[in-house]
């Protein structure tokens, strides 16, 4: 799958359209109308053997054993999909979480040994020791792939950094330069001690879960700022000009600092562990992290419960 290699066309004749050749279920092919990577329509599909029916109005494969059972499993995870944000209780939603995952590893588990368990086993978001049990199972051809590899790599240095996170509260935080609107330096240890706690709040303007979030963290600021709260984000937007705009569209009544270069934005994100964002660090007036992690979901009252029980 490292690379796209064009095998055959045909001609569409009243609507209809046939291949023939050998079967080969260890990959998954691109069937198209138009030229890749740039068609007008296009489905995925595995060629094993037999007569295989696709339907490219509705995206439907069917006919043989693995595009039966991927079409079927499809569906399944888009019922999870579908359920999962129409439910609004949180222990249900983490129920259905909770039962999708394990589905899409014994479905990936079950199908090791052929194309869909392959193309499935890259494509989700593993711990470490579940894709290491499952990358037992592979053969040594999938084993030794290079993209395979790389994967297992990714998911030891994820768990490395997760390790090392959970390590960082109860450490001095460490300093960083950033610049204000206004285009001033500032230090983050201007900030540090001048309340109980301050939260450093890291985001961009293209971060969508991170621009949901913030209504819910300005309610937070004025239910808690006169407790001994502040806040501080830091964006690592590329654009100065998005940035701003993003700034001015939330109003946002605290200090709005930015990464000023890629060299700096690299620096602060190793520093601090960032991984993704939306990323909070919580730190307090001795400057002593109390946490540091994916950001406390105040929509939740994820950040609320820590805020209680430090502002005592």
């Amino acid at each position: 799958w490292e690379k796209i290699q064009h095998v055959d066309t045909v001609m569409i004749a009243d609507g209809k359209f046939s291949f023939r050749g050998k079967a080969n279920d260890y990959n998954p092919s691109i069937l198209t109308v138009g030229n890749y990577p740039k068609p007008t329509r296009s489905v995925e599909l595995f060629l094993d053997a037999g007569k295989i029916q696709v339907s490219l109005d509705s995206l439907s494969v069917v006919g043989t054993p693995l595009n039966d059972a991927l079409s079927q499993f499809q569906k399944t995870m888009k019922r999870f999909t579908n359920d999962i944000t129409q439910v609004t209780s949180d222990s249900l939603k983490r129920m259905l979480n909770m039962s999708r995952r394990l589905m899409y590893k014994e479905f990936v588990r079950q199908n090791i040994h052929n194309g869909i368990g392959r193309m499935y086993c890259y494509g989700w978001n593993y711990s470490l020791p579940d894709f290491e049990e499952l990358y037992a199972l592979t053969d040594d051809t999938l084993k030794n792939t290079p993209w395979m590899l790389a994967v297992l790599e990714e998911h030891k240095r994820d768990q490395e950094r997760m390790n090392k996170l959970s390590q960082m509260s109860g450490e001095t935080f460490k300093n960083h330069i950033f610049e204000t609107l206004s285009k001033k330096r500032k230090e983050l240890r201007n900030y540090v001690g001048k309340s109980k706690l301050l939260v450093v709040d890291v985001w961009a303007s293209w971060c969508g879960p991170c621009k949901k979030e913030i209504p819910h963290l300005k309610k937070v600021y004025d239910d808690y700022k006169d407790k001994g709260l502040s806040i501080v984000s830091v964006s690592i937007d590329d654009s100065d000009k998005k940035w701003k705009e993003a700034v001015d569209k939330f109003e946002m009544p605290w200090e709005q600092l930015r990464t000023s270069s890629n060299e700096e934005m690299k620096s602060f994100m190793g520093d601090y562990l960032i991984g993704g964002i939306p990323h909070m660090i919580i730190i307090d007036k001795e400057g002593i992290i109390v946490y540091a992690g994916s950001a406390l979901r105040a929509e939740k009252g994820q950040l609320q419960n820590l805020l209680d029980e430090k502002l005592k």
